[in-house]
């Protein structure tokens, strides 16, 4: 028996659990980092998340064509990078072990976006997004573990930038998608965080443009 989607179910009821226990926490202004994207967009994010897992489960369960299957080590790795996020909640009020947290999780997700080989599907667009949207995670946590220096609108659109070159590279679509949204909800959004959306955006589009 295949257990690709038993394990992406299991990580994900894990990560959803532990996420429900925020529920009601109100962020203190000193843990908010300048570049951080507005409140809303944490939801957003993790919202689209879920419902892709949840699907990438239901579909890797049901499916009887090999050829519709995720790439195993990608779906046990990104089952891996989902259960290490429902340890965050956990550690959040130690910058660095948070920091860790999100670092280990980060390594799983980029692990099992490169090793999923259909990247146009379910299970492309699960492991791109949950990718994507860590790296965010980790630049934020690097900020509140001290490293100051990153927190400026700048060094936000750079890595924006970069990733999307990167993910045209690699043929990755999806990858980009919460890097807008990153940047587009920005509480003092300018010019900058402009650019930075912009570049996302066409970034999604040259890397789909790979496949035609």
């Amino acid at each position: 028996m295949r257990t690709e989607g038993i394990a992406v179910g299991i990580a994900t009821a894990i990560v959803i659990v532990s996420s429900y226990g925020m529920r009601g926490t109100k962020w203190e202004e000193e843990e908010k980092p300048v570049i951080q994207p507005r409140p809303i967009t944490f939801g957003i994010s993790w919202g689209v998340i879920f419902v892709l897992a949840i699907a990438y489960a239901v579909i890797a369960n049901n499916t009887t064509d090999s050829l519709a299957r995720p790439t195993a080590l990608s779906a046990y790795l990104f089952a891996a990078a989902l259960t290490t996020c429902a340890a965050w909640p956990v550690v959040r009020r130690s910058p660095r072990r948070a920091l860790v947290v999100i670092a280990t999780a980060s390594v799983f997700a980029w692990a099992a976006m490169l090793t999923e080989q259909s990247k146009l599907t379910i299970y492309g667009a699960a492991t791109q997004c949950l990718g994507s949207w860590l790296t965010v995670a980790l630049l934020l946590s690097s900020i509140l573990a001290g490293l100051k220096q990153l927190d400026t609108p700048n060094v936000l659109v750079s890595l924006v930038t970069l990733l999307s070159v990167l993910a045209v590279g690699v043929r990755a679509p999806f990858f980009t998608l919460p890097l807008a949204l990153a940047c587009i909800s920005q509480t003092n959004f300018s010019a900058k965080e402009g650019f930075g959306t912009l570049t996302a955006c066409v970034g999604a589009i040259v890397a789909l443009m790979t496949y035609m």
